[in-house]
Protein backbone atom coordinates (compact mmCIF):
# COMPACT_ATOMS: atom_id res chain seq x y z
CA UNK A 1 0.00 0.00 0.00
CA UNK A 2 1.13 3.32 -0.86
CA UNK A 3 2.23 5.76 1.98
CA UNK A 4 -0.14 8.56 1.52
CA UNK A 5 -2.90 6.22 1.43
CA UNK A 6 -2.88 5.91 5.49
CA UNK A 7 -2.66 9.96 5.52
CA UNK A 8 -5.26 12.36 5.34
CA UNK A 9 -4.61 15.85 5.60
CA UNK A 10 -8.15 17.36 7.08
CA UNK A 11 -6.29 20.89 7.01
CA UNK A 12 -3.01 22.68 7.65
CA UNK A 13 -3.40 22.07 11.35
CA UNK A 14 -4.87 18.35 11.68
CA UNK A 15 -3.41 14.95 9.81
CA UNK A 16 -6.10 11.71 10.28
CA UNK A 17 -3.86 8.40 10.53
CA UNK A 18 -5.83 5.34 9.15
CA UNK A 19 -9.12 7.37 9.62
CA UNK A 20 -8.78 7.18 12.99
CA UNK A 21 -6.06 8.76 14.44
CA UNK A 22 -5.77 12.51 15.09
CA UNK A 23 -2.37 14.52 15.15
CA UNK A 24 -2.16 18.19 15.91
CA UNK A 25 0.19 21.07 14.99
CA UNK A 26 1.70 21.81 18.15
CA UNK A 27 0.61 19.04 20.01
CA UNK A 28 2.70 15.83 21.60
CA UNK A 29 -0.57 13.78 22.04
CA UNK A 30 -3.42 12.23 19.96
CA UNK A 31 -6.74 11.55 19.33
CA UNK A 32 -8.06 7.93 18.39
CA UNK A 33 -11.66 8.44 17.38
CA UNK A 34 -13.17 4.83 17.52
CA UNK A 35 -11.66 4.33 20.88
CA UNK A 36 -13.10 8.21 22.03
CA UNK A 37 -9.44 8.75 23.47
CA UNK A 38 -6.72 11.22 24.06
CA UNK A 39 -3.31 9.62 24.30
CA UNK A 40 -0.39 10.69 25.83
CA UNK A 41 2.89 9.25 27.40
CA UNK A 42 5.96 10.01 29.21
CA UNK A 43 5.14 12.74 31.12
CA UNK A 44 7.98 12.69 33.97
CA UNK A 45 6.19 14.39 36.28
CA UNK A 46 8.59 15.65 39.48
CA UNK A 47 11.22 16.04 36.51
CA UNK A 48 12.54 19.45 38.24
CA UNK A 49 12.85 18.27 41.56
CA UNK A 50 14.07 14.83 40.93
CA UNK A 51 16.92 16.77 38.60
CA UNK A 52 17.68 19.59 42.17
CA UNK A 53 18.42 16.58 44.27
CA UNK A 54 21.29 15.34 41.84
CA UNK A 55 22.74 19.12 41.51
CA UNK A 56 20.85 20.50 38.27
CA UNK A 57 18.59 23.47 38.96
CA UNK A 58 15.65 23.92 36.45
CA UNK A 59 12.46 25.88 36.41
CA UNK A 60 8.69 24.20 37.12
CA UNK A 61 7.49 24.32 33.47
CA UNK A 62 6.68 20.46 32.77
CA UNK A 63 3.49 20.31 34.24
CA UNK A 64 2.18 23.51 32.97
CA UNK A 65 3.51 22.70 29.44
CA UNK A 66 1.65 19.45 29.84
CA UNK A 67 -1.80 20.86 31.05
CA UNK A 68 -1.77 23.63 28.70
CA UNK A 69 -1.12 20.79 25.54
CA UNK A 70 -3.83 18.41 27.33
CA UNK A 71 -6.43 21.68 27.47
CA UNK A 72 -5.88 22.99 23.92
CA UNK A 73 -5.89 19.86 22.41
CA UNK A 74 -9.26 19.30 23.94
CA UNK A 75 -10.73 22.47 23.02
CA UNK A 76 -9.64 21.74 19.40
CA UNK A 77 -11.25 17.88 19.38
CA UNK A 78 -14.18 18.39 21.75
CA UNK A 79 -14.59 17.36 25.30
CA UNK A 80 -18.14 15.70 23.65
CA UNK A 81 -16.15 13.46 22.01
CA UNK A 82 -13.62 12.08 24.68
CA UNK A 83 -14.19 9.28 27.07
CA UNK A 84 -10.66 8.04 27.93
CA UNK A 85 -7.46 9.76 28.73
CA UNK A 86 -5.01 7.41 28.05
CA UNK A 87 -1.04 7.92 29.71
CA UNK A 88 0.77 5.70 28.00
CA UNK A 89 3.87 4.65 30.49
CA UNK A 90 6.12 6.84 32.70
CA UNK A 91 3.62 9.36 33.98
CA UNK A 92 6.69 10.04 36.92
CA UNK A 93 10.29 10.16 36.44
CA UNK A 94 11.94 8.74 39.58
CA UNK A 95 12.70 4.37 38.55
CA UNK A 96 13.25 3.18 42.11
CA UNK A 97 11.06 5.08 44.38
CA UNK A 98 8.28 7.89 45.06
CA UNK A 99 9.16 12.11 45.37
CA UNK A 100 6.85 13.65 47.37
CA UNK A 101 6.99 16.13 44.49
CA UNK A 102 6.22 13.56 41.62
CA UNK A 103 2.93 12.70 43.55
CA UNK A 104 2.10 16.16 44.54
CA UNK A 105 2.26 16.62 40.49
CA UNK A 106 0.15 13.13 39.37
CA UNK A 107 -2.53 14.28 41.99
CA UNK A 108 -2.70 18.25 40.59
CA UNK A 109 -2.65 16.63 36.92
CA UNK A 110 -5.79 13.96 37.89
CA UNK A 111 -7.48 16.65 39.91
CA UNK A 112 -7.06 18.92 36.82
CA UNK A 113 -8.56 17.00 34.53
CA UNK A 114 -11.46 15.84 36.57
CA UNK A 115 -12.81 19.02 38.07
CA UNK A 116 -11.38 21.48 35.86
CA UNK A 117 -11.28 20.35 32.46
CA UNK A 118 -14.06 18.19 32.17
CA UNK A 119 -17.85 18.91 33.11
CA UNK A 120 -18.19 15.11 32.97
CA UNK A 121 -17.24 11.93 34.05
CA UNK A 122 -13.81 10.60 32.41
CA UNK A 123 -11.82 7.62 32.55
CA UNK A 124 -8.22 8.43 33.49
CA UNK A 125 -5.94 5.00 31.92
CA UNK A 126 -2.50 4.62 32.76
CA UNK A 127 -1.03 2.07 31.38
CA UNK A 128 2.57 1.25 33.45
CA UNK A 129 6.36 2.32 32.33
CA UNK A 130 9.00 1.70 33.63
CA UNK A 131 9.57 4.58 35.57
CA UNK A 132 5.64 4.05 37.23
CA UNK A 133 6.96 2.06 39.94
CA UNK A 134 4.45 2.26 43.30
CA UNK A 135 2.12 4.25 41.37
CA UNK A 136 -0.51 1.38 41.99
CA UNK A 137 -0.70 2.28 45.74
CA UNK A 138 -2.29 5.87 44.52
CA UNK A 139 -4.50 4.50 41.86
CA UNK A 140 -7.63 4.55 44.26
CA UNK A 141 -7.59 7.65 45.60
CA UNK A 142 -7.12 8.96 42.42
CA UNK A 143 -9.76 6.75 40.39
CA UNK A 144 -7.06 6.18 38.07
CA UNK A 145 -7.02 2.33 36.00
CA UNK A 146 -3.40 1.20 36.18
CA UNK A 147 -2.60 -1.65 33.87
CA UNK A 148 0.62 -2.94 34.32
CA UNK A 149 2.44 -2.68 30.83
CA UNK A 150 -0.04 -3.36 28.00
CA UNK A 151 -3.86 -2.43 27.20
CA UNK A 152 -5.73 -4.02 24.02
CA UNK A 153 -8.34 -1.53 23.70
CA UNK A 154 -10.74 -1.70 20.04
CA UNK A 155 -8.37 -2.69 17.48
CA UNK A 156 -5.39 -1.43 19.38
CA UNK A 157 -2.54 -2.70 21.47
CA UNK A 158 -1.45 0.21 23.91
CA UNK A 159 1.74 -0.55 25.57
CA UNK A 160 4.79 1.28 26.73
CA UNK A 161 7.78 -0.23 24.85
CA UNK A 162 10.70 -1.29 27.50
CA UNK A 163 9.21 -5.14 26.77
CA UNK A 164 8.38 -6.88 23.98
CA UNK A 165 4.03 -7.60 24.03
CA UNK A 166 2.27 -9.98 25.23
CA UNK A 167 1.93 -12.33 21.91
CA UNK A 168 -1.65 -13.19 22.65
CA UNK A 169 -2.46 -9.39 22.56
CA UNK A 170 0.12 -8.89 19.76
CA UNK A 171 -2.03 -11.44 17.17
CA UNK A 172 -5.40 -10.10 18.68
CA UNK A 173 -4.31 -6.20 17.71
CA UNK A 174 -4.56 -4.88 14.35
CA UNK A 175 -2.75 -1.46 15.38
CA UNK A 176 0.10 -0.97 17.43
CA UNK A 177 0.60 2.51 19.75
CA UNK A 178 3.96 2.91 21.92
CA UNK A 179 6.07 5.21 23.11
CA UNK A 180 9.36 4.57 25.70
CA UNK A 181 11.82 5.89 23.01
CA UNK A 182 10.95 9.43 22.84
CA UNK A 183 11.52 9.81 19.18
CA UNK A 184 13.12 12.89 17.24
CA UNK A 185 14.74 13.24 14.23
CA UNK A 186 17.82 15.66 13.26
CA UNK A 187 18.72 17.58 10.45
CA UNK A 188 21.52 19.68 9.40
CA UNK A 189 21.07 23.11 7.46
CA UNK A 190 23.63 23.67 4.75
CA UNK A 191 26.13 25.81 6.43
CA UNK A 192 26.22 22.52 9.64
CA UNK A 193 23.63 23.85 11.95
CA UNK A 194 22.38 20.70 13.82
CA UNK A 195 17.98 21.04 14.32
CA UNK A 196 16.44 18.65 16.16
CA UNK A 197 12.86 18.16 16.17
CA UNK A 198 10.44 15.27 18.35
CA UNK A 199 8.24 13.68 16.25
CA UNK A 200 5.73 10.84 15.59
CA UNK A 201 7.07 7.34 14.12
CA UNK A 202 4.62 5.42 12.06
CA UNK A 203 5.26 2.18 10.09
CA UNK A 204 3.17 -0.82 8.58
CA UNK A 205 4.75 -3.98 8.88
CA UNK A 206 2.66 -7.34 9.82
CA UNK A 207 0.91 -4.64 12.41
CA UNK A 208 0.74 -1.09 11.48
CA UNK A 209 2.70 0.92 14.31
CA UNK A 210 2.64 4.95 16.05
CA UNK A 211 5.38 5.78 18.41
CA UNK A 212 4.62 8.42 20.29
CA UNK A 213 6.94 11.25 21.83
CA UNK A 214 7.14 12.66 24.81
CA UNK A 215 4.88 15.26 26.22
CA UNK A 216 7.44 16.27 28.70
CA UNK A 217 8.92 19.94 27.97
CA UNK A 218 12.44 18.61 29.14
CA UNK A 219 12.05 15.19 27.14
CA UNK A 220 14.42 16.30 23.80
CA UNK A 221 14.39 12.93 22.21
CA UNK A 222 16.13 10.12 20.72
CA UNK A 223 18.54 11.04 17.84
CA UNK A 224 16.39 7.81 15.50
CA UNK A 225 17.58 8.94 11.88
CA UNK A 226 21.17 9.12 13.63
CA UNK A 227 21.45 6.20 16.12
CA UNK A 228 21.67 2.29 14.86
CA UNK A 229 18.66 -0.16 15.84
CA UNK A 230 21.14 -1.41 18.54
CA UNK A 231 21.41 1.82 20.66
CA UNK A 232 17.49 2.02 20.85
CA UNK A 233 16.02 1.79 24.28
CA UNK A 234 13.15 -0.64 22.84
CA UNK A 235 13.82 -3.72 22.56
CA UNK A 236 10.83 -3.97 20.24
CA UNK A 237 11.75 -1.39 18.20
CA UNK A 238 14.73 -3.46 17.50
CA UNK A 239 12.54 -6.08 16.07
CA UNK A 240 12.09 -4.15 13.17
CA UNK A 241 12.97 -2.11 10.30
CA UNK A 242 13.11 1.46 11.78
CA UNK A 243 14.51 2.62 8.21
CA UNK A 244 11.32 2.26 6.84
CA UNK A 245 9.11 4.42 9.98
CA UNK A 246 7.96 7.67 8.57
CA UNK A 247 8.62 10.51 10.74
CA UNK A 248 5.66 13.02 11.78
CA UNK A 249 6.49 16.75 12.68
CA UNK A 250 4.24 18.66 14.59
CA UNK A 251 6.16 21.74 16.07
CA UNK A 252 5.80 24.74 14.21
CA UNK A 253 4.93 22.85 11.30
CA UNK A 254 2.68 19.98 10.22
CA UNK A 255 4.82 18.01 8.12
CA UNK A 256 5.11 13.71 7.19
CA UNK A 257 8.82 13.22 6.44
CA UNK A 258 10.17 10.76 3.70
CA UNK A 259 10.96 7.47 5.72
CA UNK A 260 14.19 7.33 8.28
CA UNK A 261 15.97 5.56 5.21
CA UNK A 262 16.47 8.94 4.02
CA UNK A 263 17.45 10.83 6.68
CA UNK A 264 20.56 8.92 7.13
CA UNK A 265 23.92 10.86 7.46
Amino acid sequence: MRQNSFFKKLNDETLIIDDDIYIIKDYHLIFVKSIQSIILSDLHLGYENVAAKNGVFLPKLNLNHIIEQIDNFVLKIGKNNINNIIVLGDIKNEFDEVDQAEIDELFSFVHHIRTTLFDKDVNILLVKGNHDNYVDGYALSLNVKVFRQELLLGKYLLFHGEDIPNQKLYDACDFLIMAHEHPAIVLFTEIGERVKTKCFLFGNFDKKILILPAISYYAQGTDINLLPKEELLSPFLKTIDIDELIPIIVDSDLFIFPKIKYLRY
